[in-house]
């Protein structure tokens, strides 16, 4: 009897041990292995040489553009010979050419804004890449934590539950328990192996998701992650103004607006110079070295334009609209993680009083079992209720760290 007893007190070191058991990997550290590991990084970081094309290209608006031409022109012979000087079958020429558009409706100095609009907006979607692929670690991070508590405590399980079948199975063969009490243990041991397999089963699965997020082998060692107790509601959503998505849906608006620009200019009168330099030419021109022509282009009636402007502007008028509710929806994201961080730290303190309480039962139950006071089916009780709360205690802990990292997440304060 006193075997059994002393098996009860020595599960609370176990217990104990495996609470405060912690490695050395952090959610940084598997974040930071990610963004070297994701080819989505790569892939938004091509957006921004992708935006640096379209520089070079609006640049070429306002700088001339220079080309060599050589032509060789052939016609029937002119029908007065008196003419054949001037107009020779045969018309070699060599030149080179330079054409500059002096003003377009400003479209060059639109285009040039633009395309800093647009490498802004590239580097915005490389925060947001990262943003995704950080949550997304996150969540693969804090599955692997539970579940890896979860095997531990089964496995801790399993051991007392062996211990109990022999213990019991020492008393059957005494007399002093029943068969029944034997089975009920087994029954039990049988249970808690299959709820370990069932979260081995699913620690393969976000296993392998954490390989492929950041390329490293399985696997994978967690640790509980500190939280912090003195956020404040009001710097969060101070915090949350100057949010990523926030910042993305503001460079949307400020493009469409340019863009109504740009095509705006199209309507406005368009002027530009060609000049010519012929080291060689033949014929009637055959003495004029250089040539220049002054161009003005002046749209009248272009409808598609004006459809175009309407669009551009319907969408400025769209993203604007768009940034007012998302403010809105992040502000709300943020109230209410912080909301439920409150309720999961008073979770986590009623958590922490039931387990000592459970605790204080289970030794009270076993020191009366000692001096036969309780039966070996009330202590075995008194411990699965100690197990069950720890096993809540111990998911609620994680679930708040998540919810914290959630809740800086949503206003835009991490990573």
């Amino acid at each position: 009897m006193r075997s059994f007893f002393y098996f009860i007190i020595s599960i609370f070191l176990i217990f104990h041990a495996t609470a405060n058991a912690e490695s050395r990997n952090t959610l940084n550290d598997y974040y930071q292995a990610a963004l070297k590991h994701s080819l989505k990084i790569d892939i938004s970081e091509e957006n921004i040489d992708q935006a640096r094309a379209r520089y070079l290209q609006a640049l070429g608006g306002i700088t001339p553009n220079i080309y060599a031409k050589a032509t060789y022109f052939i016609q029937d012979s002119a029908s007065d010979t008196s003419d054949s000087n001037f107009f020779k079958t045969r018309q070699p020429s060599v030149s080179i050419n330079a054409d500059l558009p002096i003003f377009q409706g400003l479209k060059e100095i639109v285009a040039l804004r633009l395309s800093h609009a647009d490498k802004d907006l590239a580097q915005q979607k490389i925060i947001s890449a990262k943003r995704a692929l950080f949550m997304d670690v996150s969540q693969t991070y804090f599955s692997i934590l539970k579940l890896k508590k979860s095997i531990a405590r089964s496995d801790e399980l399993l051991d007392i539950r062996n211990k109990a079948i022999k213990e019991v199975k020492s008393r059957v063969d005494l007399g002093k328990s029943l068969q029944s009490d034997l089975t009920a243990q087994q029954t039990d041991y049988e249970l808690i192996l299959a709820e370990k397999h069932t979260y081995q089963a699913q620690l393969a699965v976000v296993d392998q998701i954490m390989s492929y997020l950041t390329g490293l082998p399985q696997p994978h060692e967690v640790s509980n992650q500190p939280t912090n107790q003195q956020l404040s509601l009001q710097n969060l959503l101070d915090e949350s103004l100057n949010h990523p998505d926030l910042k993305t849906l503001k460079l949307q608006k400020k493009i469409a607006k340019l863009q109504t620009k740009s095509i705006s200019s199209d309507l406005w009168p368009h002027v530009s110079v060609g000049a010519n330099y012929y080291p060689y030419r033949t014929g009637f021109y055959q003495s004029v070295k250089w040539d220049t022509t002054l161009s003005l282009n002046l749209p009248i009636f272009e409808l598609n334009k004006i459809g175009q402007i309407k669009e551009y502007s319907s969408l400025a008028r769209q993203a604007d609209l768009t940034l007012k509710d998302q403010t809105k929806i992040i502000q709300s994201q943020v109230i209410q993680n912080f909301n439920q961080n409150k309720l999961l730290d008073q979770a986590i303190k009623s958590y922490d009083q039931a387990v000592k309480n459970a605790k204080s039962r289970l030794l009270q139950v076993a020191s009366n079992y000692r001096v036969g006071l309780s039966t070996h089916l009330e202590v075995l009780d008194a411990l699965q209720s100690y197990q069950d709360l720890l096993k809540d205690y111990q998911d609620v802990t994680v679930d708040q760290q998540f919810n914290q990292v959630k809740l800086q997440y949503a206003a835009g304060v991490v990573p």
